[in-house]
Formats: C-alpha cells, sequence, structure tokens
C-alpha cells in the first residue's frame, strides 16, 4: 500500500519488506533515511496521522510460507518448484521478457527494471548510499530519479521515444509489457525492440554518471539501432 499511496516516501524506506506492525512499533520514521525530499516529508505527515488513530498494538504478526515450506517451516526450492508447475498466476511482464529475442543480460535487466531494482538513485537513496540532495536525475533537473522516469518521465527518454516514433503511453516500468513498438518495427520482436532502447537509455544515463559523458540522442539512438540489427 505504501508503494502506490504514497511513493515518494517509499523510495525512501531503508526497509521495503518491513510489517506494518513491526513500523508502528519502531515508528515510522525510524525506517527511513536520515534525510528527506519535501514531498516525502509531506506524506510523511499524512503517514503518522494515519499511525496515530489506529488502535493499539496487538500481537506481532506472524508470515509463513505454508505453500512452499520445507522441514522446520523454513522455505523449500522444491516446494516452490512444484507450487510454480501446479499453476497459478504468473507476472504480467513475464512473457513479454523472457520469450523475447533480446540478449540475455538485456532480458535480465528488463527484469530487474519492471520491478524497479536498477540502481537508480531512488534505490541508492533507501540503501542510503546517497542523501536526499543527490538524489536528483543526473540528465535533467528532476528532484528524484526513478525507474519510471529514467524510462519515461526525463525529456532525454521522452525525446528519444517520440524520434523512434513510439510516444512513451504507459508510463510505468511495471506496465512495460504493455508497451507496443509493433508501429515502428513491424511484428519482428517488438518486446526485444522495447528491452533493448530501455537498456540504452540505462547504458546512457551510465555513461553520464560514471564517464562524465555529455547526452547525445543521435549517439544513443545509432546504437540502439545497431542492437536491433544483431
Amino acid at each position: 500500500m505504501l508503494r502506490t499511496t504514497f511513493p515518494a516516501l517509499f523510495t525512501h524506506a531503508t526497509c521495503s519488506e518491513v510489517t506494518v506492525w513491526e513500523a508502528r512499533r519502531r515508528g515510522v520514521r525510524a525506517l527511513l533515511v536520515p534525510r528527506l525530499t519535501p514531498r516525502a516529508a509531506q506524506e510523511l505527515d499524512a503517514v503518522q496521522l494515519l499511525v496515530a488513530v489506529c488502535p493499539p498494538l496487538g500481537e506481532p504478526e506472524a508470515r509463513s510460507v505454508a505453500l512452499c515450506a520445507g522441514p522446520g517451516g523454513g522455505f523449500s526450492s522444491r516446494g516452490a518448484y512444484a507450487l510454480y508447475h501446479y499453476g497459478g498466476v504468473g507476472a504480467p511482464a513475464a512473457s513479454f521478457l523472457w520469450s523475447s529475442r533480446a540478449p540475455s543480460r538485456v532480458k535480465f535487466f528488463g527484469w530487474l527494471l519492471t520491478q524497479s531494482r536498477v540502481h537508480t538513485r531512488d534505490v541508492l537513496l533507501r540503501k542510503t548510499i546517497l542523501t536526499a540532495a543527490e538524489a536528483g536525475c543526473p540528465c535533467c533537473e528532476a528532484e528524484l530519479e526513478t525507474a519510471d522516469h529514467l524510462i519515461f518521465g526525463c525529456p532525454f527518454a521522452v525525446q528519444f521515444w517520440r524520434r523512434i516514433g513510439l510516444p512513451p503511453a504507459v508510463g510505468s516500468v511495471r506496465a512495460l509489457h504493455r508497451f507496443d513498438a509493433s508501429p515502428a518495427v513491424g511484428a519482428n520482436s517488438p518486446a526485444g525492440f522495447v528491452l533493448l532502447c530501455c537498456w540504452r537509455l540505462w547504458k546512457h544515463r551510465n555513461a553520464i554518471v560514471f564517464q562524465d559523458d555529455t547526452m547525445s540522442l543521435a549517439a544513443t539512438l545509432k546504437a540502439c539501432r545497431d542492437d536491433a540489427v544483431l
């Protein structure tokens, strides 16, 4: 709920898997990085108001992996494998990613990207590697660099997609599997093309951060085209 209702505050959390019970016991502020952006501070005030009106704490929450538990109640990879083959709901982007014709390293990058697990600066902020003052986009003046911003929100990314005839309509990396590139590349592996484009935007961003490179739309487009030919 925190991820969707208070997205800026979520990016400042030092632990994304903490339970509600634990957050209330320790206090929400104790689970956040020392410095917050103005938007995150506003969201923190709203969360603390919600916590203040909640009933008193009861017993601690208990988590279990009953469907794939091993001896002693621990996680069992064998049980998880059996559960996977039994059926259920797959990740929406799984087929889009793993069935594409993109190179393996690009598929793996795409999987991390759709989970917002690539090391954009919001992730580094959450891990306390950067401060809030250092968490801005390296390519523009945005206050916080997120995966969504990197791929769809940054002016450089918007210009990139428009130049290849694909306005970034989906707006979120979690909806990347809905990004239809067939108007630009036809039916020949549109999913692989989208992943290659995202990969090149990531490489371009890293060149700016680590090599002090200048922004070049032409060079990024050429690199993406060469990747697609390969």
